[in-house]
Formats: structure tokens, C-alpha cells, sequence
């Protein structure tokens, strides 16, 4: 089983990700997490600074996670990284064939999750000196989302909302796979 746990930056996918780790039921899980902030330590711009390269090697990261990882659980998918990549077409940051690619990389992906869980902003969000703390660029980020679950039937229905603190998300992430397999 693959699931994936999406949203903009700042909304506690990765503290999510973290608790549910912890977890018994995700011990047979591979953790995948902090590809933005691998990217980024390996020299790429990330967040409004993002280009090609960038958009490009995190697609490669998670068509690559995706293939090595039958038993994944991830705080970051393909869909985050059309959200991002759609946000810096739209800016000239990327290039048409980039944001093409990646949205065929996403759509190619769906079918290999189970359950993508989708986590709006609730809280203020904290700089981190990795993320950018603009709440601008984080609400355009998440309106993308929206758009996109909106628009991919295949994705929408794989996709459950995820509210309230950390414990409150890691059951509702628990109850939704227990109730899937009933």
C-alpha cells in the first residue's frame, strides 16, 4: 500500500508523518520524507525560487520512491510537486514542457497510491530556514491544490481531508484505512 500525505508547505505533513511512524500498524511502511529539504541541501532553489531543475529532480525523487517503495508512506507526492510546479509556470519560472511533464508524472502516479491525505492550513505558519514563511505563496499554493483534487476524479477519490492537531489527523488517518479495508 502506498499513501501519501500532500498539501502546501507548513501544515504539519511531516509532524504527521512522524506520529504515524510511531505507529504499529506502519512499522512494514518505508518512511519517505523531506525530499523538498533533500533537494535543497543538495543546491537546488526550492519554494518561489524553484525552476526546472528543481521541478525536475523532485519529480525523479518521487517516480523513483514510487518504484523502490510498494509499502510507502510519504509526506510529499507527485501531486505536491505539480502544485509547486504549476505555481512557478504560472510566474515563467518553469518552462511549458516542464509543467507537462510533471503533470504526466502525477497523473501516472495516482494509480499507484491508495490513499493520498490532504491537509489544509490551519495553524500560522513558522519559517523554518527551509520553507519560505510568505503566507501568500502558501495560499496560492493551497488554492492549486484545491484545483487539482477538484478537477482529477481518479485523485479526489482517493483523497481524504485531514483537520485539527497532530493526534486528531493521525486518527483520521487511521480510521480511514481501517475503514477502507471493510
Amino acid at each position: 500500500m502506498r499513501i501519501g500525505i500532500i498539501g502546501t508547505h507548513g501544515v504539519g505533513k511531516t509532524t504527521l508523518l512522524n506520529v504515524l511512524r510511531a505507529e504499529p500498524e506502519f512499522g512494514h511502511y518505508d518512511i519517505v520524507n523531506e525530499v523538498t529539504r533533500t533537494v535543497k541541501r543538495e543546491g537546488f532553489n526550492i519554494n518561489e525560487q524553484g525552476d526546472d531543475a528543481t521541478q525536475l529532480y523532485i519529480g525523479r525523487l518521487h517516480c523513483q520512491n514510487i518504484i523502490l517503495h510498494p509499502n510507502l508512506l510519504t509526506d510529499r507526492t507527485l501531486v505536491d510537486c505539480y502544485c509547486y510546479t504549476h505555481y512557478l509556470y504560472k510566474r515563467g519560472k518553469v518552462l511549458p514542457k516542464t509543467l507537462d511533464l510533471i503533470w504526466e508524472l502525477m497523473n501516472a502516479s495516482i494509480d499507484y497510491f491508495d490513499k493520498f491525505f490532504f491537509i489544509k492550513p490551519e495553524f500560522a505558519l513558522e519559517a523554518d530556514g527551509d520553507r519560505t514563511d510568505s503566507v501568500f505563496f502558501q495560499k496560492r499554493i493551497d488554492q492549486i491544490f484545491e484545483a487539482t483534487i477538484d478537477n482529477k476524479q481518479n485523485l479526489r477519490s482517493k483523497v481524504v481531508r485531514v483537520t485539527g492537531t497532530v493526534l486528531e489527523r493521525a486518527t483520521q488517518v487511521k480510521e480511514a484505512l481501517k475503514n477502507n479495508g471493510k
